[in-house]
């Protein structure tokens, strides 16, 4: 059996593999080298290869093995939980900020957008999608959107708002915990009140609270929690 017939679905379910898996299947690091240069793999980064002829199951699964301190977030959380009813066209992921994540510059033909999380706001809302990936709980993205609150349209926090108080899981008090730990602003603050704790239809008070959003789309943010 020549190495381009061990590069199976049976042999690599997830459509990639680590230098340790293709070892483990019989490929020497020599072999690795020259199926790499005949393109039947494709180096992703160092020690992480594409399987030409396979399909990937779920690119988190590629993103987590460039990145394993990576954490869904953002709009891929929304998703997770069902705010969202379409996969963001990228995926979104938060790493401790000073984590050095220049491998995921190499990770081919998947989007990606990382945010970097100053380190003691990293794990506050920690938890584990269904499907068994690193994501932010509802609460925590809830927050997540309202510390970015002038980067973000009205539109946007009305409608998360909106699903947000129809939901039948939701956790005010774990909320407003967050939003302490998350030193969100008292603009934050009073955004989220006026949306989600106390909402009503004064449209002066809401014209002057959310006059920073009247022209404002949700952008792509490079790095996050700046205070």
């Amino acid at each position: 059996m020549n190495h381009q017939d061990k590069l199976t679905k049976t042999n690599f379910p997830k459509g990639f593999a680590t230098t340790e898996e293709l070892k483990a299947a019989g490929i020497s690091g020599y072999c690795i080298n020259r199926l790499c240069y005949n393109g039947d793999i494709i180096r992703l980064k160092h020690g992480l290869y594409k399987i030409k002829a396979l399909k990937i199951s779920d690119e988190r699964d590629v993103i987590l093995a460039a990145i394993p301190q990576g954490v869904f977030c953002m709009s891929e959380a929304l998703y997770i939980y069902g705010f969202r009813k379409r996969k963001p066209y990228e995926h979104e992921i938060a790493v401790p900020r000073g984590f050095v994540h220049s491998d995921s510059r190499f990770i081919k033909d998947v989007d990606l957008q990382i945010y970097n999380i100053k380190p003691e706001h990293f794990e506050i809302g920690l938890t584990v999608s269904p499907e068994g990936y690193p994501c932010y709980d509802l609460e925590r993205t809830i927050c997540d959107y309202f510390k970015n609150h002038t980067r973000i349209s009205y539109r946007c926090l009305r409608e998360l708002s909106k699903q947000y108080r129809k939901y039948e899981n939701k956790d005010i008090i774990r909320l407003q915990d967050y939003a302490e730990q998350l030193n969100l602003s008292v603009a934050a603050k009073q955004k989220m009140d006026w949306l989600i704790l106390h909402p009503f239809h004064d449209f002066k008070i809401r014209k002057k609270i959310f006059a920073a959003n009247k022209n404002t789309t949700t952008v792509k943010i490079r790095e996050i929690y700046y205070t």
